[in-house]
């Protein structure tokens, strides 16, 4: 088995994380979603497909974010119009 056949490089591998103070931390382990069971990131078994990224879902999600930064920049504007409204009185 080659370095690049370990379960984290798998199609199937899904990898859990943990919640921290200022972001998600991998751990070594995750769910192989083809035997439905929990494995290490550093495993390997005869079922390893090597994981393919998706340009279609990748722009997807830009263009998601994008227009939630957007929507999220317009509530500001509003918010601060509102206390700029509020300190005239």
């Amino acid at each position: 088995m080659s370095g690049r056949e370990k379960c984290a490089w798998c199609r199937y591998f899904d990898r859990y994380y943990t919640r921290g103070v200022k972001q998600f931390n991998k751990t070594e382990l995750g769910l192989c979603r083809f035997k439905n069971t929990e494995t290490g990131a550093r495993d390997g078994c005869e079922n390893f497909a090597p994981a393919q990224k998706d340009k279609r879902s990748e722009r997807f999600l830009k263009h998601c974010l994008n227009d939630l930064l957007t929507e999220i920049s317009e509530i500001r504007k509003v918010i601060e119009s509102e206390d700029d409204g509020d300190n005239t009185e």
